[in-house]
């Protein structure tokens, strides 16, 4: 048995090295991302393989980490400018100029923010977020970076819990250094 749970967001991002810097997606650019979730396993003594509000838990951690968010490689340069102390007056303008205007909200991740490391991230989030049992035999996740464009990971749970996923926790979510005037 299946259930599943569609999310949305909206969220920016730009590709870094190893991929081509002269490349499309090497530019900040912006997508409106579906996720479809789905769990599947054996009908528990409650009538339920798992239950869908618990789906909530991970809408919200979407809407935390992922939502109105620009998400960037740790390699990236603006990330790597925003991690330098020594920044020059005209650097740190521009960049304090766009952060702004993003209220912070850049996203740091060891991993470029591709549509198949997102749903190895969302399956990820799916069976540590809601804490799933043994009784869930697979993790599926579908994500949309265009409506023509999707990307699906599937994943089986085993006695030992997850051993296919990556760990790409903790998330760093960027905010102002202390004293910064942005």
């Amino acid at each position: 048995m299946k259930i599943s749970k569609t999310i949305s967001w909206v969220m920016g991002h730009a590709l870094s090295e190893p991929y081509p810097q002269d490349g499309p997606c090497a530019h900040l650019h912006g997508h409106n991302y579906k996720a479809e979730i789905r769990v599947a396993g054996a009908i528990g003594d409650d009538g339920m393989v798992f239950d869908a509000a618990d789906f909530n838990a991970l809408k919200d951690w979407v809407n935390v980490y992922l939502d109105h968010r620009m998400m960037l490689r740790d390699n990236h340069p603006l990330v790597q400018a925003l991690d330098r102390q020594e920044q020059s007056d005209q650097i740190k303008y521009v960049l304090n100029d766009i952060l702004k205007v993003m209220n912070w909200g850049i996203v740091s991740v060891p991993f470029n923010p591709t549509a198949e490391n997102l749903a190895i991230l969302l399956a990820t989030r799916t069976a540590t977020t809601m804490g799933l049992s043994g009784q869930i035999a697979h993790i599926g996740v579908t994500v949309w970076e265009t409506d023509t464009v999707s990307a699906i990971y599937e994943v089986a749970n085993s006695a030992m819990g997850y051993p296919a996923f990556k760990d790409y926790s903790p998330m760093t979510l960027w905010q102002p250094a202390k004293g910064s005037t942005a």
